[in-house]
C-alpha cells in the first residue's frame, strides 16, 4: 500500500517519524539573538502577506452592568475580512492590564468569541456558550472572570466561527482551498488577524500597552502562543492544552493528519524549518505559561513534557529560565477552574 488509511504515503513515513527542521533551535549554531531574528522572518513569511497593519473597530453595541462597560465591535482587517468581538472595560481609573482571548475550536462553529465572554444580548448564543463553558471551562466564562479582576477584555471570532461561521466542519479544506488560490492560507489570515487585533488593543486608552496579555485552550492555546511569537507587543501569555512537536502529533489517528481543521493551524512555508516549540520559542525571553492535561487525548503526556523541554532550553539560552512555566494539570482535554485561576494570578504579574 502507498497510501495507508490515514492517507500518509509511504515515502512520508521516515519524515514523519523524525522530521527535520532546517532553523530549530536544536540545530543552531549561532547566539539566541541570531536564530531569534532568523525565525521572526521566517515565521512572518510563512504567516504571509495578510500580517502587516492593525485592525479598524467601530462600536455598534453598548451596555453597563456590575461595573463593567460592556461593548460588541465590528472589525475591519486590512485585508478587508470583517469580524466582531466583544470587549469588557472594568470602570475606575486607567489604564488597566488588558487580556486578548483567544477562542478554541471543538468543531463547533455557530459561537466563537461568546465561549470565551459570555454574551448579554443574545440569548440563544448564550445558551450555547453556557453548555461550552460547562464542557471545557469547568462552567467558567473567563472573560467576566478576568474583567473582575480588573483586566480589560477582548475575544474575536476567527474566519469560519460566530459572526463569520462557515460551512461547517466538512467545508474546512474547501475554504483553506480558496485562500490558497490567491497566495493565503486560513493559518495566516487567523494567525494575521490575531496579532493585528492585539496591536489594536495594546492602542485603545483604556489600556496599558505595558500590560498586554494573550491566553487560549486548546487551538486557543496554539492561537495565544503564535500570536507572542508574531507581536512583540503581547508582553505575556497562558497557553493550555496545546503544546506538542510536530513527530508526537503525525501519529495514526491524530487530528494533524486529518486535514481539515489541520488547516486552521498549517503554515507551509514552515514546514522542514520550524517545528512548533520553534515558533513558541521566538516570544522568549517574555513570560509564558503552558499547561498540558495528563490524560489529554489530543497531546500525550510525553509529548507535552518533551515540548516543554525544549522550550526550556531555549528559555534558558534567551537567559530568562524563570519566565516559562510548564505544568502537566490531572485530567483530560480540559481547562478548569483552578487552571484558570492560576493562568489569571500568572497574568497578573505581568
Amino acid at each position: 500500500m502507498t497510501i495507508d488509511a490515514d492517507n500518509m504515503p509511504d515515502f512520508l513515513a521516515g519524515m514523519a517519524a523524525e522530521p527535520r527542521f532546517s532553523h530549530g533551535f536544536g540545530n543552531w549554531r549561532g547566539d539566541f539573538e541570531g536564530w531569534r531574528a532568523a525565525g521572526r522572518d521566517l515565521l512572518r513569511r510563512g504567516v504571509g502577506p495578510a500580517l502587516d497593519g492593525e485592525a479598524v473597530a467601530e462600536e455598534i453595541g453598548r451596555s453597563d452592568a456590575g461595573g463593567v462597560t460592556r461593548l460588541r465591535l465590528r472589525l475591519r482587517f486590512p485585508t478587508g475580512a470583517r469580524s466582531e468581538a466583544l470587549m469588557l472595560l472594568p470602570s475606575g481609573a486607567g489604564p488597566r492590564p488588558a487580556v486578548l482571548l483567544q477562542h478554541d475550536h471543538g468543531s463547533e462553529f455557530a459561537i466563537g468569541k461568546e465561549k470565551m465572554i459570555a454574551p448579554w444580548d443574545d440569548p440563544e448564543r448564550a445558551g450555547v456558550a453556557r453548555e461550552w463553558q460547562e464542557r471545557l471551562y469547568g462552567g467558567v466564562a473567563l472573560g467576566q472572570a478576568l474583567a473582575a479582576r480588573g483586566f480589560v477584555v477582548i475575544a474575536a471570532d476567527a474566519l469560519g466561527w460566530g459572526s463569520r461561521v462557515g460551512n461547517g466542519y466538512a467545508a474546512q479544506q474547501a475554504l483553506a482551498c480558496n485562500l490558497m488560490q490567491f497566495g493565503l492560507t486560513l493559518a495566516g489570515i487567523i494567525a494575521a488577524e490575531d496579532a493585528q487585533l492585539a496591536r489594536w488593543l495594546a492602542r485603545h486608552p483604556a489600556v496599558d500597552r505595558t500590560c498586554v496579555s494573550v491566553l487560549g485552550f486548546s487551538f486557543g492555546g496554539f492561537r495565544a502562543w503564535q500570536a507572542m511569537a508574531l507581536e512583540p507587543a503581547i508582553r505575556a501569555g497562558v497557553a493550555a492544552g496545546w503544546m506538542a512537536r510536530l513527530a508526537d502529533l503525525m501519529v495514526p489517528g491524530g487530528n494533524q493528519t486529518r486535514g481539515q481543521s489541520a488547516f486552521t493551524m498549517l503554515h507551509p512555508g514552515l514546514g522542514g524549518r520550524l517545528d512548533y516549540p520553534d515558533v513558541a520559542g521566538l516570544a522568549a525571553p517574555r513570560r509564558l505559561r503552558l499547561v498540558s492535561g495528563a490524560e489529554d487525548r489530543h497531546v500525550p503526556e510525553a509529548a507535552a513534557r518533551q515540548a516543554f523541554g525544549d522550550l526550556a532550553r531555549i528559555w534558558a539560552a534567551a537567559g530568562a529560565p524563570r519566565a516559562l512555566e510548564t505544568e502537566i494539570a490531572p485530567g483530560g482535554h480540559v481547562f478548569t477552574a483552578e487552571q484558570q485561576a492560576r493562568a489569571i494570578a500568572f497574568l497578573a504579574r505581568n
